[in-house]
């Protein structure tokens, strides 16, 4: 008996910025995550940055999405490369000022449990 498999390429499917048509985003391929910072305004998501591990060491490159906000929140890998991030949780809320729903909370899962949900 044989396996029948079908390759499929990944698709790029967001996220997207609140401004009408959005602005897709894709920070290419890194080794790990160590650090998002994100912050909310207006009770939805409007900033995001991450620090990305390359090259499997500690060699960090910022990445940032979004207007920074004055209030923001930091959620940290605090023991990269043992613990890392397994996925990324969100809530979608209508806004009516873009008539378009946004993320209205975000939480990410990491090996040894979860973060506190923000927004």
């Amino acid at each position: 008996m044989g396996l029948n498999y079908q390759e499929t390429m990944t698709q790029r499917v967001g996220p997207f910025g609140v401004n009408m048509g959005g602005e897709l985003f894709d920070d290419n391929c890194y080794h790990g995550v160590r650090s998002v910072k994100v912050g909310f305004q207006d009770g939805h998501l409007v900033y995001m940055e991450i620090n990305y591990v390359r090259n499997g060491n500690m060699e960090m490159e910022q990445v940032s999405h979004g207007v920074m906000p004055s209030s923001t929140f930091q959620f940290v890998v605090a023991h990269f490369p043992k613990e890392f991030i397994t996925a990324v949780e969100g809530t979608s809320a209508f806004w009516p000022r873009s008539v378009t729903n946004v993320t209205g909370s975000f939480r990410l899962h990491i090996a040894s449990g979860l973060s506190r949900m923000k927004g």
